[in-house]
């Protein structure tokens, strides 16, 4: 049987190509033997070889079709087989549209919207067939549809063995060439930030890399809300520390793109609000921005998690107690920090393996019981979602922050937030950087001792003591956080009443799919409608339901050809 292979190509930053298991001609651009999108750093993918760098690459290898995404936060990457041929693409949307006559909705898809948990993993994707390719893998497809799935290794060097001051300056110096790179090729970059300490470490260093070596000019773009945690003081106090002048923007700004967030390169896209979100990315694009930095997720490498203090205890045993009794962290009391950072641990490392297994097992059942307490107005069968035992890994008892890194080359968080962010820019015709995952800034934390990771015995701590000097030290030092509830109750406001939003709490589609009661829906919202400040937090419950609502209209029309996805299969969609 022969193998036809149509070359791969990249158009309108978008990479596809096909291998069919027969004589037709895949329907295919022509190009080069491979394709990729982002940063491919070194080799050409094969197996064995180490995958740097934020990108997708698609290309033939010895009759079969190869595809493979960048570690840490590569690229998104999907294939799908249509009858004989493997059609690969680095956006759903295209997928869609090869299959669109046998296209099904994957249910899992929109269940996974009422948890948070199930978007970060497995985060399934919106059409039955369509194959997500993790982050650090590599996967040979062949003529019949068989994939043969490799990881990269991850290849660390020693871990360093330097006082404190030294590993901050050297984290501080380290930081800074991550931004300067993640800068390559724009004139003006946003960086998105309110006064937290994550973001302000990267406004300030982004500030200080274009005052010092010309690197790109920087606008702070901050969401400007208040309530617990507000933001704003310490923006202010950063600002004027550093001389700029930050661009606001409010959840009512968001009013002029209405729910046109909902789904983005055919997929459900938010389970918030987040039409405010494409009014500051206009806005960033209106003032010449090029780039976006932002410092999403970084606490899954930085933060003082209880696993990497494990391996502190486990190694330096005094110092970790020390350190365990005098820990401030954010929202915790010094009895909670204590209970977590060592009792914890110490339990984990005496349980036998099957009571671990059974341990998280229960807290996993006993949580989809609360979720469903939540969701009172559930239907069937999102009720029998939550009910069905599932196989989800557990994670090991200890960890060093060595092997944390190691982990997060494939780690489904940041495969899922590195998705998020890949659709703004499609929405929003905006390059979005993580400065925070940069291969090599990365690699380096993977060589700081998991004791450093406390130092101060305060959360991110190491990171913290990079900053002096930097930003303000009441920014540096702040043990809270914003939360967003009041921005959740000012976007609420903007889209009551609105005809489009009003018709979507009808929930016509999801109650005809068993999925939601309408009837129980429509008494609970407007429970919450009579004062949404009450209870913020019924927001978070009520508003995956209007998501997968819109989602599911949508995919209807589109089954149907009764939506145009012309414009959709091409970035930029939100206008400066």
């Amino acid at each position: 049987m022969a193998v036809r292979w149509a070359p791969c190509s990249v158009r309108q930053g978008v990479a596809v190509a096909c291998s069919a298991s027969n004589d037709s001609n895949p329907s295919c651009a022509s190009g080069s033997d491979h394709a990729y999108i982002g940063a491919l750093r070194g080799e050409l993918p094969s197996p064995g070889v180490e995958l740097p760098g934020d990108f997708a690459f698609i290309g033939s290898a010895e009759g079969r079709l190869r595809l493979a995404r960048g570690r840490f936060v590569g690229r998104p990457l999907y294939w799908l087989r249509v009858g004989s041929t493997t059609v690969a693409s680095t956006r759903l949307l295209p997928l869609a549209v090869a299959a669109r006559a046998d296209l099904r909705l994957n249910p899992a898809h929109l269940f996974a919207l009422f948890d948070p948990r199930l978007r970060i993993w497995p985060n399934p994707p919106p059409f039955v067939g369509v194959q997500t390719v993790c982050a650090n893998t590599l996967v040979d497809i062949d003529r019949f549809g068989g994939a043969r799935i490799s990881e990269g290794p991850v290849r660390l060097e020693p871990e360093l063995t330097l006082p404190t001051h030294e590993l901050a300056g050297a984290l501080r110096d380290e930081f800074s060439s991550a931004v300067a790179r993640e800068c390559t090729g724009a004139r003006r970059v946003a960086v998105l930030g309110g006064g937290g300490v994550d973001s302000s470490n990267l406004l300030a260093m982004a500030v200080r890399n274009a005052r010092r070596s010309g690197t790109a000019s920087v606008v702070p773009v901050a969401f400007d809300f208040g309530g617990i945690g507000d933001d704003r003081p310490h923006l202010r106090a950063l600002c004027s520390h550093l001389d700029v002048k930050p661009v606001r923007i409010a959840p009512s700004d968001g009013a002029a793109y209405g729910l046109r967030d909902r789904v983005v390169d055919g997929a459900a896209h938010l389970s918030v609000p987040g039409a405010f979100v494409m009014a500051a990315m206009a806005r960033m694009r209106s003032v010449g921005a090029q780039a976006v930095l932002v410092g999403e997720s970084s606490e899954l490498l930085l933060d003082s998690e209880a696993a990497v203090f494990g391996d502190f205890l486990m190694t330096q045993p005094l110092r970790a107690l020390a350190c365990a009794g005098r820990f401030t962290a954010i929202y915790e009391t010094r009895r909670q920090s204590w209970r977590r950072l060592v009792g914890g641990p110490l339990l984990r490392h005496a349980l036998p393996p099957f009571a671990l297994a059974l341990r998280y097992k229960s807290g996993r059942r006993r949580a989809a019981k609360h979720r469903l307490r939540e969701l009172d107005w559930a239907g069937p069968r999102l009720r029998t979602f939550f009910a069905t035992e599932r196989q989800d890994p557990f994670p090991p008892p200890i960890y060093s922050q060595r092997e944390r890194v190691r982990r997060l080359a494939s780690s489904g968080v940041l495969m899922a937030q590195r998705e998020f962010q890949s659709r703004w820019e499609l929405a929003c015709g905006l390059r979005v950087s993580l400065p925070y995952f940069d291969d090599d800034f990365v690699r380096f934390a993977g060589r700081i001792p998991s004791g450093a990771m406390f130092a101060g015995a305060r959360e991110r701590g190491l990171l913290r003591e990079s900053m002096e000097g930097l930003v303000p030290d009441s920014v540096r030092y702040r043990m809270d956080k914003a939360r967003p509830n009041e921005a959740s109750a000012e976007a609420f406001a903007v889209l009551e009443g609105t005809p489009a939003f009003e018709d979507l709490l009808s929930m016509r589609e999801l109650d005809a799919m068993g999925i939601v009661d309408a009837k129980r829906f429509g008494t609970a919202f407007q429970e919450f409608a009579l004062d949404p400040r009450a209870d913020p937090s019924l927001w978070g419950s009520l508003w995956p339901a209007i998501t997968a609502e819109a989602y599911a209209r949508w995919f209807r029309a589109f089954k149907t050809c009764n939506v145009d996805v012309t414009t959709s299969l091409v970035p930029s969609m939100v206008a400066s």
